[in-house]
């Protein structure tokens, strides 16, 4: 992840005439001929990220439409939750083991 933010610190002060940040993510200008492979190499990541987060986010909604669990997609999702009973004990397992070791989010 170190490698990503300094990529994009990259992308967004030395390269701003080759790249815009918009609302949804990066876009090449369409004005400028880009030959440098770096710049290339960091916007075809950039963008291969986006559309991993849209492709899942509406698998999500996809499922959420359903009933089903957003995260599994297996089971049924509880009442008036987004998630599986297995996903909701995982997640909290997975939070009190951050919580016990320090390196909580929150």
């Amino acid at each position: 992840m170190p490698q990503m933010a300094k990529a994009i610190s990259y992308l967004e002060n030395s390269l701003s005439i080759f790249i815009r940040k918009t609302k949804t993510g990066y876009m090449l200008n369409e004005t400028k001929e880009v030959d440098d492979v770096k710049l290339l190499t960091i916007y075809k990541t950039l963008r291969a990220k986006q559309n991993a987060r849209i492709r899942a986010q509406k698998q999500r909604e996809k499922r959420k439409a359903a009933g089903m669990c957003t995260t599994c997609g297996k089971y049924r999702a509880l009442s008036g939750k987004s998630r599986c009973q297995n996903c909701t004990d995982r997640q909290r397992r997975l939070y009190e083991e951050k919580k016990r070791r320090g390196t909580s989010t929150c």
